[in-house]
């Protein structure tokens, strides 16, 4: 698990440093800086997020999730969204 924590933030550090070398104006950097660090926790604390069931009156999240799912839907968060909007900007 140690090595997805140390992986995952050295992947956003490297999105925000190609974010900010980039030579954008500071609102493009900062919407990479919140997509890059958006996924991180789903990544590190995969556990947690996965426990979640939803609130008992609404039927559609009504079992838990297996971390592992959650920790790759981090990763392909964290993957693909900050380099689209690095793209597409």
């Amino acid at each position: 698990m140690t090595f997805n924590r140390i992986a995952s933030l050295v992947v956003a550090v490297g999105y925000v440093v190609a974010g900010l070398a980039s030579g954008r104006d500071a609102s493009v950097v900062a919407f990479v800086v919140i997509t890059a660090l958006f996924p991180l926790p789903f990544i590190w604390f995969p556990e947690a997020f996965g426990r979640y069931v939803g609130p008992a009156n609404m039927g559609y999240i009504n079992r838990p999730t297996p971390p592992v799912f959650v920790a790759i839907a981090g990763w392909l968060l964290l993957m693909i969204v900050p380099g689209v909007i690095l793209m597409a900007r």
